[in-house]
């Protein structure tokens, strides 16, 4: 999904949009049909069922954006965008702002050679890693694998070991985060609490994650309507004094607000 009028691919709004298309789909049981779908073609067709529920393929149509950047780098990044003042400020179909062929600087302007052209139209991968990308990666791939299970098993097989494999290497090697994550203090333990919270449900209660959501749930009650919220969500697999606590920190919510 791009930024507003721009065209940007922002990450961490393929995050959110991802995340929370696969909490309706899970909660709502979102079957609309209205869309077409063909991977292989790169087509899609409006007011066609394809018999795919929509929301599963705009789940997946995420994930493989995700996917890409990883696969690509090791780890996702904060912005995919555009090189020139032109193309930023272009309006139109999105495909028209490419020719899609590299660019090279030894070509002219409209010259071509093979998949080579001389248009500077590339777009720019900002691959900064940080420890908040990669619990957004993992919170994001965690939410999407229970969703595409049953549709698309090697995806949502490989979100869930990418999930993991992502959690337990920035575990063991912790990426350096700024004191004031996404500019509020206390926002870095939020972003590992919902990756804590997505690998839960998507493991059915795997004991790590648990271990995790009791050492982070203080400090995240202080930020509860950034994401405490979603300790609801944990209940199933946690123990009843858990719950107890919960219900003392939604109370004391309710009153604040």
């Amino acid at each position: 999904w791009y930024d507003a009028g721009d065209f940007d691919i922002q990450t961490r709004s393929q995050f959110a949009t991802i995340q929370d298309l696969s909490l309706a789909y899970q909660e709502f049981g979102l079957k609309w049909d209205e869309l077409t779908v063909d991977w292989k073609a790169r087509a899609v067709e409006m007011h066609r069922p394809d018999g795919i529920p929509d929301t599963l393929q705009q789940v997946k149509h995420g994930v493989l954006q995700v996917m890409a950047q990883i696969k690509a780098v090791g780890h996702t990044f904060p912005v995919v965008e555009e090189p020139t003042l032109r193309q930023y400020t272009h309006l139109g179909d999105g495909a028209s702002k490419t020719d899609g062929r590299l660019y090279s600087e030894k070509l002219g302007p409209n010259e071509v050679n093979g998949n080579y052209s001389g248009v500077p139209d590339d777009r720019w991968a900002f691959t900064t890693k940080s420890a908040g990308m990669q619990y957004g990666s993992v919170a994001t791939l965690a939410a999407a694998a229970p969703v595409l299970k049953g549709f698309d098993d090697a995806l949502a097989q490989d979100c869930l070991d990418t999930a993991i494999r992502i959690w337990n290497d920035e575990h063991a090697n912790p990426t350096p985060a700024p004191s004031r994550q996404g500019g509020f203090p206390g926002m870095g333990a939020v972003e590992e609490w919902n990756a804590a919270v997505q690998l839960l449900i998507a493991t059915k209660g795997g004991e790590p994650y648990k271990k995790r959501v009791l050492e982070l749930f203080p400090t995240v009650v202080q930020r509860f309507g950034f994401g405490g919220w979603s300790a609801v969500r944990a209940l199933p697999y946690m123990h009843a004094a858990f719950k107890q606590q919960l219900e003392a920190v939604v109370k004391t919510y309710v009153a604040q607000l």
